[in-house]
């Protein structure tokens, strides 16, 4: 009691939630030893990397641009696997509600980024190498999770190799 104002309560729906909670995703995290929620992280990445400059590596050498965030939720299976999921209200169209494969063409190119920092984040805090860890947007008004492809982050922000 007390958790969630009572303004909260107005603009939060519903549906979308006890959606989530009968989801295939959300029984993996219930089942799942630990869970981490709102897990703030600082990376230090190189700055060549917010560049699409071909001789970037010339004109910013060594430096590091900070990248910082929080990460909604994430947990680690019992195989060892690591879930990262972000949670996203973004608004789709109908054709998009009705067509998941359309919601994803909108959301990934939207959230890989973000997904791809959350990915090298979470390696370097659990010690697991990335190829271990799927991100996800858990698509709250689809009611489904979208999952970025190994190429989807890539595309987004190259190879993180920390």
């Amino acid at each position: 009691a007390g958790f969630i104002t009572k303004e909260d309560r107005e603009i939060i729906n519903i549906h979308e939630v006890e959606n989530f909670l009968r989801s295939d995703i959300y029984r993996r995290m219930k089942a799942a030893r630990r869970v981490w929620r709102e897990q703030r992280f600082r990376l230090r990445l190189p700055a060549a990397f917010f560049s699409r400059r071909e001789d970037k590596e010339s004109i910013f050498g060594d430096e590091k641009i900070l990248v910082q965030g929080v990460i909604d939720s994430f947990f680690v299976e019992d195989d060892g696997g690591v879930i990262i999921i972000d949670y996203k209200t973004d608004r789709l169209s109908r054709a998009e509600l009705n067509n998941p494969a359309l919601a994803a063409a909108k959301l990934i190119p939207r959230h890989s980024r973000q997904l791809a920092y959350y990915r090298a984040a979470v390696s370097l805090l659990l010690d697991v190498p990335q190829k271990s860890i799927t991100p996800l947007i858990y698509s709250l008004p689809l009611g489904a999770p979208v999952y970025p492809t190994e190429e989807d982050l890539i595309a987004a922000v190259g190879v993180l190799d920390l």
